[in-house]
């Protein structure tokens, strides 16, 4: 394990003119506050801690950095950390695409706990305050102690799951564990021991979120389906024109699904009515984030734009550019937002609003 301070990973940039990227007839405006540099291109999406934020890279490196930019620890791992880290208790959980599991300590980055032989992950990983939960490429479900790393239980893949491109992030909420196993479809898990509480299924699943009693799913059939969390009984069910992509992602009160190559759509999540959609730059796939009255948008072009978008209006009031595909959710301090670039870099933008 190798550990070093923030100062030396760090590189702060300076507010040049030309990083002002809001473009012209915006009435939103922003700047790029700093930028760390990163060791390798990433795809592990960040995790918000406290303060701050925790990804992984493809240089095997697991990074803590505050909201101002400095790294507060960082560990060498040694292969690549795909899947997105969670945070149990005062441990952090993460693995490799070469099947080593670890835990670190989430103030320190003192390692507690290192396992290999283990499946390779590149899901999202989920947590409550017990236990991490991983969905392994082969649809595998596992439970892992946030204290030693040990399996709590394992559920083997059922029929159909299919390959893992087409499997989601499961969620831990409200005393279930919710998984999406592809085409196999949508399952209610007890996270204490693994039972199955019930099972639907409605199709290949490209994602789904648990908010307060409901499940929203989305289906690459065309599928938008909302149901009740606790049963799995569907309380209404919409069949789109368009292919989902990617989504459903909730902010400002909307479900957000990207559709088609640049499409994004927002509909009424008390009955799934759609009440607006949009043509992007580049394709919407790791979701969305509200900063105020707006709606952040990630995008997985070369450009990597990332747009805010106030429902309703037809132009972006913020337009940004990282020149990296945004390929994971941005998170949210306060007018701070921070992304991670398809290149490795994390960058935090200052959003302000202009006067009118």
């Amino acid at each position: 394990m190798h550990r070093s301070s923030g100062d030396a990973s760090i590189r702060k940039v300076a507010l040049l003119a030309g990083l002002a990227l809001a473009l012209s007839g915006c009435d939103q405006a922003a700047e790029l506050s700093w930028s760390w540099a990163g060791e390798g291109p990433s795809r592990s999406g960040l995790t918000e801690v406290d303060g701050g934020v925790i990804f992984g890279n493809e240089a095997g490196a697991l990074v803590r950095l505050d909201e101002t930019g400095r790294v507060r620890w960082r560990v060498q791992v040694g292969r690549e950390i795909a899947a997105r880290p969670a945070v149990v208790g005062d441990v952090v959980v993460a693995a490799t695409t070469s099947g080593e599991w670890l835990g670190v300590s989430l103030q320190t980055g003192a390692e507690k706990w290192r396992l290999g032989g283990k499946p390779a992950l590149t899901v999202p990983l989920a947590s409550d305050d017990q236990r991490a939960y991983a969905v392994a490429d082969d649809g595998s479900v596992f439970a892992i102690s946030g204290s030693s790393g040990g399996t709590a239980w394992r559920l083997l893949p059922p029929r159909g799951v299919g390959d893992a491109a087409g499997l989601c992030a499961p969620v831990a909420k409200n005393g279930r564990l919710h998984v999406a196993l592809g085409k196999a479809g949508l399952f209610a898990l007890n996270p204490a021991d693994g039972e199955t509480l019930w099972r639907r299924s409605v199709g290949e699943v490209v994602g789904f979120l648990v908010e307060g009693a409901r499940l929203y799913a989305a289906t690459r059939e065309g599928r938008v389906l909302a149901l009740d969390a606790g049963t799995g009984a569907v309380e209404w069910e919409r069949t789109l024109d368009e292919k989902p992509q990617a989504g459903p992602w909730l902010a400002r009160g909307l479900l957000w699904i990207a559709f088609d190559e640049r499409g994004l759509m927002s509909l009424d999540p008390q009955d799934g009515a759609e009440t607006w959609r949009v043509q992007l730059p580049a394709p919407a796939r790791g979701g969305v984030a509200a900063w105020r009255e707006i709606v952040l948008v990630p995008t997985d072009g070369r450009e990597g734009r990332l747009w805010g978008l106030r429902p309703g209006q037809a132009e972006p009031v913020v337009n940004l550019r990282a020149d990296s595909a945004l390929r994971t959710a941005p998170r949210v301090f306060g007018d701070t937002v921070l992304t991670l670039a398809s290149d490795g870099r994390v960058l935090a933008w200052k959003i302000k609003r202009a006067s009118r």
